[in-house]
């Protein structure tokens, strides 16, 4: 075999080779010293495809040094080296194999920008090319831009998408933090899919989570009495059923004009109205929800007293209410529930000139599978709206122990929901009206229902002697052990809270998704959650933001529950415009507090002196959902709980779906954290949308 060098092609260390037993031959080739192409022949005559052609270029694009020590991610850096092309586009050069830009060159120098990537603290290599050619790897230290330094209970909260990027130095220490990926679109339909991807730097050793934050040991659980876990799921069924039909109505009443609403002027039930009169009342229906969509039926009056006239359906199921049972509502009513509603909410309107608001007790509540309903038709002229009974109306259910007209329901079960439903209700009744007097645009079915469920919780704080601000317990959530009037003035909207967080005490067991791809909005967006939240958890947004701010608005928290009913704004504009802060970042205290609110170790030593915002001094949280036990068939179910997903300080990717205002929350953790990077990324690693948003919160 004989090997020849062309012309300006270099030497050959010999020009004849002898092939070995697999008929290989070989010779070495050293090139010109000039750049360029360089050519060489095998030959052996006679043989097919003789000769055979290499080609090898010569060039001297190398580097030298690359400064500054260590490289800083988005900041300048200069490449010294020979080979560069002194047109910028014509170098390419990467970073950790992430493109640099370029923005000086010549011959022997290259001004660059590091690239802006969450890429760990560690080293990198890099790169020049120049037609088509690459120099070795220059290994460099890299340092992020942003490096988290925070003290234990800090919040950090990204709202520009392009910067979803947390990074964490090596530390010999434990840490723990919680971070949330949410959702800020008050757009209910909306439903963003999200890869959350954790590197770690090259070669480091992995810090695998350490043990849950905050698990009570066993003899600490307190459990809730089956009986009573039963009775409060079936209210929170009631009451998500209330507030279908309220989306409906109000998918009815926002295209109406002004003019057809009503102003006062009498109604059905006069201001002369006495026990025992009789009066024809039109239960506006659930079919059509326009105003030839009602149930016609004939109640008698049974109390009239100072705020409500107490009217019953006589075609109700026997085995019903009492006179004394009806008497005792009307006390109720009129010496606790309609005082703090009122504080709280402002005064009813009195479009039908009777100077009381009137209460139906009917078994047609009963058969829409009810507690308690406010409808928006009664606040139009009876003459231009059949369905209306032209004033202030609010419906209640009844006994129905045989199961008459819908679901069997006995006296005593009655008499323990009511009071809450008369408080949640008669909000409605204010919200309602006040909104349609001041000709102002309906509020959200969020804010309406967060609010009703508030008075439920603040009329049960005047009849129980609990007060807002005393960080009040899961005995008192669930009513334990089951001495008070009524133990239903705060379970529901815990249970609400718990269904956002993934139970379904049914049957029972933890859906996967939530509380991220379920959304508090609206019902027909309630993705994977097994039923609508919108009243427990818009309540302790609602609750949260009273607790710090309310203190310091015109009238304190009952005056701010009164601005959010009389002003013109709707929605997360409304809780902005009045609280003064952006509603991203009030989003992401409150999503974040649902989790850190007085959370614990194990051994009871706080884990946290967390920033203020990130409690709630009026529940707490922690001992609310952690501590409690359900009993169902038997057995201990906590699925109810908040559980963020849980990893360590290691390599990792996951992706879900965030729906409107909701929030992903991951706990990560670990003894001996090498350098970590976490970013969070939309489809195919893109920017995620603006409606996203990016925070943590460090725990320990």
């Amino acid at each position: 075999m004989a090997f020849v060098a062309l012309a300006n092609s270099g030497t050959l260390d010999s020009a004849v080779a002898f092939t070995n037993v697999n008929g290989e031959a070989q010779t070495g080739w050293r090139l010109e010293d000039a750049v360029g192409v360089n050519t060489a022949e095998a030959q052996s005559p006679g043989l097919a495809g003789d000769p055979v052609t290499f080609t090898a270029t010569a060039h001297n694009l190398s580097i030298t040094s690359v400064s500054p020590t260590p490289l800083l991610e988005g900041q300048a850096a200069t490449i010294i080296g020979t080979g560069f092309d002194a047109i910028p586009t014509q170098n390419v050069v990467t970073v950790g194999g992430l493109s640099a830009t370029v923005t000086a060159a010549t011959a022997t120098q290259l001004d660059i920008t590091i690239p802006t990537a969450c890429i760990p603290v560690g080293t990198l290599d890099v790169k020049v090319t120049v037609g088509g050619l690459t120099s070795a790897p220059f290994s460099k230290p890299f340092t992020p831009a942003n490096i988290l330094a925070m003290a234990a209970g800090e919040q950090v909260i990204v709202q520009d998408p392009t910067a979803f990027c947390f990074q964490f130095a090596a530390t010999p220490n434990t840490e723990t933090y919680l971070i949330g990926v949410q959702s800020v679109t008050e757009l209910a339909s909306s439903r963003t899919a999200v890869t959350l991807t954790s590197v770690v730097a090259s070669g480091a050793t992995l810090a695998p989570p350490v043990a849950a934050l905050g698990r009570p040991v066993a003899d600490r659980r307190v459990a809730v009495d089956p009986e009573v876990a039963r009775r409060a799921a079936l209210m929170s069924r009631y009451r998500a059923m209330e507030s279908r039909l309220l989306q409906r109505e109000l998918e009815t009443v926002r295209p109406m004009a002004r003019p057809l609403l009503m102003a006062q002027a009498p109604g059905v039930v006069p201001p002369d109205v006495k026990v025992g009169d009789v009066i024809n009342i039109n239960v506006p229906g659930v079919t059509t929800f326009d105003c030839d969509d009602f149930t016609p039926i004939t109640t008698v009056v049974r109390t009239v007293g100072t705020h409500a006239v107490w009217l019953e359906d006589q075609g109700n199921p026997t085995g019903g209410y009492s006179q004394a049972d009806i008497d005792a509502f009307s006390t109720q009513f009129d010496n606790i529930i309609y005082d703090t509603d009122v504080a709280y909410f402002g005064t009813e309107t009195d479009m039908d000139a009777n100077t009381r608001v009137v209460v139906v007790l009917t078994k047609e509540v009963n058969r829409l599978s009810l507690a308690g309903q406010v409808f928006f038709r009664d606040f139009r002229d009876p003459a231009m709206c059949a369905a209306s009974n032209g004033g202030e109306f609010f419906y209640v259910w009844v006994p129905d122990p045989n199961g008459t007209v819908g679901d069997s329901v006995s006296l005593d079960i009655v008499r323990e929901f009511d009071p809450p439903v008369f408080a949640h209700e008669f909000a409605h009744v204010i919200q309602i009206g006040r909104r349609i007097d001041a000709g102002n645009p309906t509020m959200t079915l969020w804010e309406i229902e967060g609010q009703a469920t508030l008075a439920e919780e603040v009329v049960g704080h005047a009849v129980e002697g609990h007060a807002v601000g005393q960080n009040l317990g899961g005995s008192v959530a669930y009513d334990l052990p089951g001495n008070a009037a009524s133990r239903f003035w705060y379970s529901g909207a815990f249970l609400d809270m718990g269904v956002y967080y993934g139970a379904d005490l049914s049957v029972p067991r933890k859906v996967t998704g939530a509380p991220h791809d379920c959304t508090w909005l609206d019902r027909a967006n309630k993705g994977v959650c097994v039923r609508a939240v919108e009243h427990g958890v818009t309540w302790s947004l609602l609750r949260w933001l009273s607790d710090h701010y309310g203190s310091g608005f015109p009238g304190g928290e009952q005056g701010f529950h009164r601005a959010i009913i009389d002003n013109t704004l709707t929605g997360f504009t409304n809780l902005a415009d009045l609280v003064g802060v952006p509603i991203e970042t009030l989003l992401a205290q409150w999503a974040a507090m649902l989790y850190v609110d007085d959370r614990v170790l194990v051994d009871g030593t706080p884990v946290v002196a967390a920033d203020p915002k990130l409690t709630m001094p009026s529940w707490n949280l922690f001992d609310v959902f952690e501590r409690i036990v359900f009993i169902i068939d038997g057995m201990d179910v906590q699925v109810h709980l908040l559980e963020p997903v849980v990893r360590g300080f290691q390599d990792f990717t996951a992706s879900f779906d965030v729906r409107a205002a909701s929030t992903a929350y991951f706990l990560v953790s670990g003894t001996g954290r090498p350098a970590t990077a976490i970013r969070a990324r939309g489809v195919s690693d893109g920017v995620l949308s603006s409606v996203m948003q990016y925070w943590v919160v460090r725990l320990q």
